[in-house]
């Protein structure tokens, strides 16, 4: 390791790392295959586990940014929240399994259980609300409330406000 100003603590916190530099991993396998990205911050139970290159990330909760492997500028906050991304970038998932499929989906904003849990390569879509937006695909929609637009897969640039709002779109 020639890294530099990181801390890990926990069983094989920043275990791969090489020349990684200024990371921050706390808890059991934490950053565990991160080699030389620099700038995460790595808290919880196999947070950011596959990581190898992506930085700037932060992963707060169990499982979170768990399959991340090269996505950058990405926030997780809550158990499992964006859990599959593997190189999605510039995502904001808050609340357990937020944003859990994106795998390659960009400049998401995921705020509530499960909001946004569908999407995996949908792009610039915001989910406030539990479920909301729940089983999207595409890009561009806007969600606020509880459900709102929770069965919506194809459609875009949609906007729902309310609880249930455009629920079967």
């Amino acid at each position: 390791n020639t890294g530099f100003r990181n801390i890990g603590y926990g069983y094989n916190a920043l275990h791969s790392n090489t020349t990684g530099n200024v990371n921050l991993a706390i808890g059991t396998a934490a950053l565990y295959s991160n080699l030389v990205s620099p700038g995460n911050i790595a808290i919880g139970d196999s947070a950011m586990f596959a990581n190898t290159s992506g930085s700037g990330n932060v992963a707060l909760g169990h499982l979170s940014l768990r399959y991340n492997v090269s996505g950058y500028q990405n926030a997780a906050i809550g158990h499992r929240a964006l859990f599959s991304n593997v190189n999605g970038l510039n995502n904001t998932a808050i609340n357990s399994w937020a944003l859990f499929s994106n795998i390659s989906g960009t400049q998401n904003t995921a705020i509530g259980v499960v909001a946004l849990y569908s999407n995996e390569t949908g792009e610039s879509n915001t989910a406030i609300g539990n479920a909301s937006l729940y089983n999207n695909k595409s890009s561009r929609n806007v969600a606020v409330g509880v459900n709102a637009l929770y069965f919506n897969t194809i459609g875009s640039q949609n906007t729902a406000v309310g609880t249930w709002s455009l629920q079967s779109n």
